[in-house]
């Protein structure tokens, strides 16, 4: 009877302590490489908060629409690639024909919140079969969505698809960093530097019911992972790192110039705060 007594308490401990590993690693830190699950709806309408600067998407929109030869096309059809939250999506004409896409089911969401008339399509980039040969007369790849892929197979892909999705003479607007050192994880003008032990340097933003801590890690050639934390005035931490292959801008130029795009317009951020990329206009040849 006494080992009996003693097994139970053995296992009680056990369970006990298995118990308390559990509710530290869910209470103190939630981790993951950016593979999203229903579980992340919290995370999202968090990050929806923190990248919230609509100035920058404004300017970009206001951009295309000035060097995006609109008057040119009897009929103008817009893919916003990459659309996230859709806010670039949100600030483009209305009397536009427009269609967003992107690989995050909980993204969309979001977007279709902020557009419910809006069109969108839950698929991604390197497939091309998402859409028709020559459907777009112009197409809007913005932040760091071309980044978000392999450069030798999905990167490529992307490129290809939208040479192949865009009618002639067809516009592609586009972000391209001009460095890939010294990366600005700072999600708003207000946002806080600091450096790490390591003097990684990071950006801490607060906010009413949360604080929001980021910053780049370069993990290998041109292999960089953005780690963002949130952490919960309840002592909650959620923390993801999303993967960027941040290729020198010469190698994505000649991507771009290998599948017949023309460079014809470069505008410079730096007057909105932004000196990581600029917004580049190619032409399909």
């Amino acid at each position: 009877m006494k080992k009996l007594n003693e097994l139970f308490y053995i296992i009680l401990i056990i369970v006990i302590l298995q118990i308390l590993y559990e509710c530290f690693n869910n209470r103190y830190e939630l981790y993951d490489n950016f593979v999203l699950n229903k579980d992340d709806r919290l995370y999202i309408k968090l990050q929806d908060l923190v990248f919230n600067e609509n100035h920058f998407y404004k300017n970009d929109i206001d951009l295309f629409n000035k060097y995006g030869e609109f008057s040119k096309w009897n009929s103008i059809k817009v893919l916003d690639a990459g659309t996230g939250f859709g806010r670039h999506y949100n600030e483009l004409p209305n009397n536009i024909e427009k269609i967003g896409v992107d690989k995050e089911n909980l993204y969309l969401e979001r977007a279709e919140i902020r557009n419910p008339e809006g069109k969108f399509i839950l698929g991604k980039l390197e497939n091309n079969k998402l859409f028709n040969k020559q459907s777009f007369s112009h197409i809007l790849c913005t932040m760091d969505t071309i980044y978000n892929n392999r450069p030798n197979h999905e990167m490529d892909n992307i490129i290809s698809n939208f040479r192949y999705w865009l009618k002639d003479n067809g516009i592609l607007a586009i972000h391209i960093y001009e460095k890939n050192k010294d990366l600005d994880p700072a999600p708003r003008n207000f946002s806080l530097v600091y450096n790490d032990k390591s003097k990684s340097k990071h950006a801490l933003t607060y906010f009413e019911h949360f604080t929001h801590d980021a910053v780049f890690k370069n993990t290998g050639k041109y292999l960089y992972e953005y780690v963002e934390k949130y952490i919960m005035k309840s002592g909650n931490t959620i923390k993801r790192k999303r993967e960027l292959h941040i290729i020198p801008k010469e190698d994505m130029m000649k991507k771009l110039l290998e599948n017949n795009f023309k460079l014809y317009h470069k505008e410079k951020l730096d007057d909105i705060g932004i000196d990581d990329f600029s917004l580049y206009f190619f032409k399909k040849q």
